[in-house]
């Protein structure tokens, strides 16, 4: 077997016992992952003149127009509809106190 890259102390039929605590506490504590809630329907109710039929009309969801200008119920739109992720953002960017201290060898 030339060119080969085996250990000559290697033994073909000696078997690794490892414990589970072990294991465990190389590897560090589990991590935590958060399920993404699915997209709930988002209602903002806005009124609006609609010069058409000369009343005022409900909408609950932005259209491309009022996006376009930033209007108030499209922004309020957008913040409720993102709050979720932005919650998921802000709850995985804080270590723990463990991870901390692991981080800087305290």
């Amino acid at each position: 077997m030339h060119g080969s890259h085996r250990c000559p102390h290697w033994d073909v039929h000696t078997s690794l016992a490892v414990s589970q605590e072990q294991l465990r506490k190389t590897i560090g504590p589990a991590r935590q992952y958060e399920i993404a809630k699915p997209a709930e329907d988002v209602k903002i109710s806005a009124n609006f003149w609609n010069r058409k039929t000369g009343a005022v009309e409900e909408y609950h969801k932005p259209n491309k127009l009022q996006k376009r200008k930033h209007q108030i119920n499209s922004l309020a739109f957008d913040v409720k509809e993102k709050a979720t992720e932005l919650a998921q953002r802000r709850s995985s960017g804080n270590l723990t106190k463990q991870q901390t201290q692991a981080k800087y060898g305290w």
